[in-house]
């Protein structure tokens, strides 16, 4: 008896394998990415990466934080070529 149903489960999970990959492979050809043709993937072969780490969202962030922290020294250094940065130390008193 315990014979008869273990060929029976090895036959209703074959059963089911068998309905199953034809509906999987179906819905993957139905669904899928659409036409990307051979060109297209030579062409770019990572079209989310920008450079080699990182994609085109990371490389305008690394530019803005640039570009914010070169304004940022160049007032600095503007105050330092017109002597605004600290006090002079020409006068004889000690100035607060």
């Amino acid at each position: 008896m315990l014979l008869i149903i273990e060929r029976y489960r090895m036959f209703k999970s074959r059963r089911l394998l068998l309905w199953a990959a034809p509906l999987v492979a179906g819905v993957l050809v139905a669904g899928g990415c659409g036409r990307i043709t051979l060109w297209q993937v030579r062409s770019n072969m990572t079209p989310e990466l920008h450079d080699l780490a990182r994609n085109h969202g990371h490389a305008l962030n690394d530019q803005a934080r640039y570009i914010d922290n070169n304004g940022r020294s160049a007032w600095n250094d503007l105050d330092r070529l017109l002597l605004l940065d600290h006090n002079s130390t020409l006068h004889p008193y000690p100035i607060p």
